[in-house]
């Protein structure tokens, strides 16, 4: 008669268990004392009404240090603690050949250890469970949903971490080397991310970064990350409910579902592991190029970013040598550790195959074999842009950004897109620069973004059709930009005008910089908001420059308006209403009559202030655009002053 196969030893569970009883000891005591003993310290004759106490008691349960995200780094870092414990007899010789030489099946010890470790994790959760309920009877406040979703949530992460420490523990034959390839690989996939973006903006003119589609999945593989963002506690109901529910379930499930699979894939692996690997840093045979060719592209990645920052340099070539150069070091450092030897230069073919890799990925990026860089959109297959940047030298003046949809300001976008990637782009040579961000909404849903810093400009070039210089400017002036965005505050019962302040008021004491607030409850503003708008679609407002020596040689008024906008909005999560404020700034010119006769019927100017201009009024002496240099600003402010007196002087007159 054939003997049962046992999969379980109780012996063994028993003596894991009395033999790390610190692990799970520490685990619970911490517990306790976030859970429990806080509910315990409620003092309920502070408290007068029943619904106050209540939420007293669930404060408490998700109060600082915040009960949910701190169940995620703890879970963390216990799972590698306890992997390393139940596993421990894998990373030296003697102890792997004695639990080998048991009357045991390998099936067995694998199961009988995994369990151990999981359980400490798990029963010390339902044990702090049922204390806290206890402790919250005691109180006379019973908290049974908001426990048991701490309860499910804690073991769902505790199954996970564990189990994932467990998988990187069949791959590893030393036990320092275990947490280390925990750790990275917990964070692998972001780090490489970046690294990558790092490299495609240094080689990729306009790079931006992935699309949310590709960070959205990327996060799944960053799970600290991913359940400190979906995990949180909202209120169903009223304030003083106890009920609600946890951020994002879903993902709970699914890091469970993938820890389950992981220790499947840990058991298969355990069962085909040669015990004589122990003490080895990379205890599997067929991982050993992994382990080389991912160590020296991440050394090469990460030094070689490192250095060329640190260095300054822009050079592609400097990019590549350090590169390969770091690459390489990485690749040998690796075949060192495996070894344990510092004989390595026999691999220098794996090595040269890894560089000619990492210079083959410098190639494409460098010679835009992927087409990115002269990849535009035409105008037609555009439906929306969102574009930022091209603001000119007026900081103060707003110029808005969102979305845009009319087909005029697109074909601008487009033009001015379509020479930064051209040839002509490249030769224009000035000090002078702007900026450029879009992002292209198409007719099939998809996406497009780029960044353009530092955009070369020419102030010769400005009145020339297809250079740099004339689509930027173009695209600054393009009013729609501007009336898209006021139409938007007219918009009956969306926003309601809160105040409006005049910024940069010169007195007669020679001062500028004074502004003078208004309230929209206190006086009607609306008819300065009619004028304001009338000036603009006149084009007496919302002048642009791209150099400072047209606007000094403007009707631009130093002073600004600036209009704040408030709308109520609806909280969907935790309900009630709050103010959402959006402003409007704009620099008024000596054209904007209606504007300006709005101010002067409201009385918003204050006595012995006035509106001086970038002009022959804020200049008399005709001085030359401003320069760096120390004595030209002392001599303006001098200038400035004596215009803006006899303004003063000609105003209260």
């Amino acid at each position: 008669m054939r003997s049962g196969i046992l999969f379980f030893n109780t012996t063994l569970y028993r003596k894991n268990m009395y033999r790390f009883w610190p692990l799970w000891a520490c685990y619970g005591v911490i517990w306790l004392t976030i859970l429990p003993t806080r509910v315990l310290t409620v003092n309920r004759d502070s408290y007068e009404r029943t619904e106050l106490y209540f939420n007293v008691i669930r404060s408490r349960l998700w109060s600082i240090p915040d009960t949910l995200e701190f169940g995620v780094v703890f879970a963390f870092c216990m799972g590698v603690l306890v992997a390393m414990a139940m596993f421990s007899y894998l990373y030296t010789s003697r102890s792997a050949c004695m639990m080998h030489g048991l009357p045991m099946r390998r099936e067995t010890l694998f199961i009988t250890n995994y369990l151990s470790g999981l359980s400490m994790l798990l029963l010390s959760n339902v044990v702090v469970f049922a204390l806290t309920l206890a402790a919250g009877v005691c109180k006379g406040v019973f908290v049974l949903y908001p426990l048991l979703v701490w309860l499910g949530a804690q073991c769902a992460m505790c199954l996970f971490f564990y189990s994932f420490a467990v998988f990187c523990a069949m791959f590893t034959g030393h036990i320092l080397a275990l947490p280390a390839f925990y750790g990275i690989l917990n964070f692998l996939a972001g780090g490489l991310v970046m690294l990558f973006q790092a490299l495609c903006h240094i080689f990729l003119y306009g790079y931006s970064g992935f699309g949310n589609n590709i960070s959205e999945g990327v996060l799944w593989l960053l799970p600290v990350n991913k359940l400190l963002d979906c995990l949180y506690w909202t209120t169903k109901g009223e304030a003083s409910s106890l009920s609600g529910t946890l951020g994002d379930w879903g993902a709970l499930l699914i890091y469970a579902a993938a820890g389950v699979v992981l220790s499947l894939i840990a058991l298969w692996v355990y069962r085909r592991r040669q015990v004589e690997t122990a003490g080895d840093v990379v205890a599997v045979q067929i991982m050993r190029p992994v382990f080389r060719w991912g160590f020296g592209i991440c050394v090469g990645l990460s030094a070689g970013l490192g250095t060329y920052s640190i260095w300054g340099v822009v050079d592609h070539l400097v990019m590549a040598l350090l590169l390969i150069t770091w690459g390489g070091a990485g690749y040998f450092a690796a075949e060192m550790l495996l070894k344990k030897s510092f004989r390595v230069l026999d691999a220098w073919r794996g090595c040269a195959a890894m560089l000619a890799v990492l210079l083959l990925l410098c190639a494409v990026l460098e010679f835009d074999l992927t087409g990115f860089e002269t990849r535009v959109p035409d105008a037609e297959r555009v439906t929306s842009v969102t574009l930022y940047g091209i603001n000119g030298i007026q900081d103060h003046s707003y110029q808005p950004s969102g979305q845009i949809s009319d087909p005029e300001t697109i074909a601008k976008v487009v033009e001015l897109h379509r020479l930064l990637t051209s040839a002509e782009g490249a030769t224009i040579l000035d000090q002078d620069s702007t900026y450029f961000t879009v992002t292209y909404t198409l007719r099939n849903g998809d996406t497009m973004r780029r960044n353009y810093f530092n955009i070369p400009l020419n102030r010769e070039d400005i009145d020339t059709p297809g250079t740099l210089t004339w689509a930027a400017n173009q695209l600054l002036q393009d009013r729609g930009r501007v009336k898209s965005f006021i139409e938007r505050f007219e918009e009956q019962g969306t926003y309601i005008l809160d105040t409006v302040t005049l910024i940069s008021l010169w007195d007669s004491g020679g001062e500028r910089y004074n502004t003078a607030t208004y309230s929209a409850v206190e006086r009607d503003l609306s008819l300065l908001w009619e004028a304001v708008a009338a000036d603009y679609e006149a084009g007496n407002l919302g002048d642009k420059f791209l150099f400072e020596e047209d606007l000094y040689a403007s009707d631009t008024a130093c002073t600004r308006l600036l209009f704040e906008w408030y709308r109520q909005i609806y909280d969907t999560e935790g309900g009630g209403e709050y103010r959402g404020y959006d402003n409007l700034e704009i620099s008024l010119t000596a054209r904007a009559e209606h504007t300006m006769a709005a101010l002067e019927e409201l009385g918003l100017i204050p006595q012995g202030n006035t509106i001086l201009y970038y002009n022959s009024a804020l200049n008399p002496a005709g001085l030359a655009v401003p320069s760096d240099e120390p004595e030209w600003w002392e001599e303006y402010e001098n200038s400035a002053i004596e215009g803006m007196a006899a303004a003063v002087a000609q105003t209260e007159g």
